[in-house]
């Protein structure tokens, strides 16, 4: 169960690094709280 939420968050995370994090601003690509939880817990190497 862990190991694909990591999988969907690495997807998620090198899906957003194609256009401008700004972009998340957007209704169409609004990230939910869970999508930010697993992205920032990645950036922060955890």
């Amino acid at each position: 169960m862990e190991s694909t939420f990591m999988d969907c968050g690495a997807q998620k995370k090198s899906a957003l690094r194609a256009r401008p994090f700004r972009s998340n601003s957007n209704p169409g690509t609004r990230l939910n709280g869970a999508d930010l939880t697993i992205l920032s817990q990645m950036n922060t190497g955890a």
